[in-house]
């Protein structure tokens, strides 16, 4: 499966349709996934946002057990910036996304297991990237960030639990 599949699935929603009729200027600015290895998929969430620039709220759609429109946040401060518009292209499957993951981890001599990854995908710099937080056996961290387009990681970093809890 991959980010396409949950996309079609909720455009092919009445959900889907009577948010876009309500608010027609409403645009897709991320999307988020949990793979948890640890439930064997059973512990797996899918949410996409929209932002409304003409209400300045952020909606998520989260599909689950079904599909379900969710209000989340009004940006309302002159330091929020306006999110930016996610391509409808989505070129990795989630299986590829792990797959990266793995072979950057051999590569490294990272011999943790898997247990979850937390992913949001967004706009940078005008290309969708996959930002993602990868917990691993021990107490591990990753952070990682994958191009959609060219299917590469750009961005690899080890951590461990109690680094983040010492710069606290």
């Amino acid at each position: 499966m991959n980010p396409q599949f949950f996309f079609e699935k909720l455009h092919g929603s009445s959900e889907y349709e009577s948010f876009i009729k309500n608010y027609p200027d409403a645009f897709l600015c991320s999307i988020f996934f949990i793979l948890d290895f640890e439930a064997n998929g059973k512990g797996n969430q899918y949410h996409f946002d929209y932002y409304v620039p003409s209400q300045k709220k952020m909606f998520a759609f989260q599909l689950e057990q079904g599909i379900k429109l969710v209000p989340a946040d009004i940006i309302e401060s002159a330091e929020q910036k306006e999110p930016s518009k996610l391509k409808f292209s989505f070129n990795l499957s989630f299986k590829e996304i792990e797959g990266l993951i793995l072979n950057e981890m051999a590569f490294q001599s990272i011999k943790n297991q898997l247990q979850k990854i937390i992913v949001v995908l967004q706009n940078a710099d005008g290309k969708n990237i996959y930002f993602c937080t990868v917990f691993i056996s021990n107490l591990g961290l990753i952070k990682a960030q994958i191009d959609d387009e060219s299917k590469k990681i750009i961005a690899f970093e080890k951590k461990s639990f109690f680094d983040m809890m010492r710069k606290s």
